[in-house]
């Protein structure tokens, strides 16, 4: 019966459908995780109570032998303790997204902290152990305060698996009581400086809203908002689609919180911001820092060793033939489209014959392409250069290739999904061409394909994965490529 309240009469009950629907969802994820969570931690926590015990233990050996008979016995008093006073009555710190300070409150450290050393003292007296014990335990009981609060700190850091805030502005999309409830949740998270707007008239039905999505759109861009929450009913999915797809062109990320319209795509795109559940479309690995620096060490020390142990003997002798072959520079210069449609300076070894048609792709069998030049591309040798470019930032040893910047105008019309594969650092090689889609795109479908493969490698990025790309370049330049011209 409740359900059918709530879509009988969606208009005037979007707001119940949105808080329904939101807090659904979070309840059933949150539960899993904090299931898990707190498992964790108490095996983290267990472990730190034990070793601390047990090293000071070994420390002391004269003065402890006695308690070498009692030793398991007393760790697993300690344990269950901990177990007994912090884990069963305190549930609230170990929710996702909860802060330090939280973690190390009265309630769910210091307050427990003392009843179980009230309990432990207890117990040591019962075992009428000599005073000369005591300075041990109290050794080993300020060391356990000192790493658990250690261990909920890094806890706390590397289990939040939702986006940082920090370092970016954020606006709310949202409708009717609740998109002020939103509001006040994310900034008591992060605080009122992040938050750069509420957009409640972006879907009031008595407005028009291409034309408030044209002013949304121009203060998105001018005030670089890098995150856009929405919550919206499901009669306004068209709505979500166009804010979703704005975003994903201007790379800024949209986070979408469960309703009752949104069908959610497959878990791997769910995250948390602080302890909200939310729907990040565009979420793949190379948003994680450690991976980017992962990365980027990897591109410095893998190009440094081509630069000097290949460009050495290798530059003179292409340099040489491309002279040979027709007037002009060594090498051509070309701006291209890099990460987040920022222009660089893409280097490769001039393979035509000077001529004022650099924007215009090259074709099977193109007269402008020297023999050399042919020789070049068949073999990817003339994209060399480009370590260089992998070496200053401007590009990656693997990535989507550099299109032109005309084709990156042309295609991001006809392409919804073209420009996202600008998210990341251009490659000198990529999936798609290992695939054997280089060359000449006349038809859409070949452009579409490549599109395809670059944004999968995006989604699925791992460094094996990088490292096998660059293995089937490796053969593809030996054996040649059939559409390399």
């Amino acid at each position: 019966m409740k359900e059918f309240v709530l879509q009988n009469n969606v208009q005037g009950n979007s707001l119940s459908i949105t808080n329904y629907a939101w807090s659904k969802a979070n309840s059933a994820v949150d539960t899993r995780s904090n299931e898990w969570g707190r498992f964790l931690l108490l095996g983290i926590e267990s472990l730190i109570i034990y070793g601390v015990f047990k090293f000071l233990l070994d420390l002391h050996p004269a003065r402890t032998v006695h308690l070498k008979i009692t030793y398991p016995l007393i760790a697993l008093v300690f344990c269950l303790a901990w177990w007994v006073f912090a884990f069963l009555p305190s549930k609230s710190y170990l929710k996702r997204g909860f802060s330090f300070k939280e973690g190390i409150s009265f309630s769910n450290l210091w307050g427990p902290l003392l009843l179980h050393g009230s309990m432990v003292g207890l117990i040591l007296s019962a075992l009428r152990l000599p005073i000369g014990y005591y300075p041990f335990f109290i050794q080993s009981y300020l060391g356990i305060i000192v790493l658990l609060i250690v261990a909920r700190g890094i806890y706390q850091v590397s289990y939040q698996k939702g986006l940082q805030l920090a370092s970016g502005k954020f606006v709310v999309v949202s409708s009717g009581i609740y998109s002020q409830e939103l509001v006040n949740k994310l900034t008591r998270k992060w605080g009122e400086s992040k938050f750069a707007g509420s957009f409640d008239h972006l879907v009031d039905p008595n407005k028009d809203f291409e034309e408030e999505f044209q002013k949304f759109r121009e203060y998105c861009i001018e005030h670089q908002i890098q995150h856009i929450f929405i919550s919206l009913p499901a009669h306004q999915q068209e709505q979500v689609e166009a804010i979703s797809h704005f975003a994903g062109q201007c790379f800024i990320r949209c986070l979408i919180l469960p309703n009752s319209g949104y069908i959610w795509p497959e878990q791997k795109n769910i995250c948390y911001v602080g302890d909200l559940v939310v729907c990040d479309q565009w979420l793949h690995p190379l948003q994680n820092k450690f991976n980017t620096i992962l990365k980027r060490i990897f591109d410095i020390v893998f190009s440094l060793m081509v630069i000097v142990f290949i460009f050495s003997w290798l530059i003179p002798i292409i340099a040489l033939a491309v002279k040979l072959s027709s007037p002009g520079p060594i090498f051509f210069v070309q701006h291209r489209p890099g990460k987040r449609n920022k222009a660089f300076k893409c280097l490769k070894f001039r393979t035509m014959r000077v001529n004022n048609q650099s924007e215009v792709q090259a074709t099977f069998k193109d007269p402008r392409v020297t023999a050399v030049g042919q020789f070049l591309r068949k073999t990817s040798l003339d994209e060399l250069p480009q370590f260089f470019n992998v070496l200053v930032g401007d590009m990656s040893i693997v990535g989507p290739r550099p299109n032109m910047v005309s084709q990156l105008e042309y295609y991001s019309k006809l392409i919804p999904e073209y420009p996202l594969r600008h998210a990341v650092a251009p490659g000198i090689t990529g999936y798609a061409q290992v695939k054997g889609y280089r060359g000449e795109t006349r038809e859409l479908y070949l452009m579409q394909k490549r599109v395809d493969f670059d944004l999968a490698y995006i989604r699925k990025w791992n460094f094996l994965f990088d490292i096998k790309i660059i293995f089937l370049t490796v053969k593809n330049m030996i054996v040649g490529e059939k559409f390399a011209y």
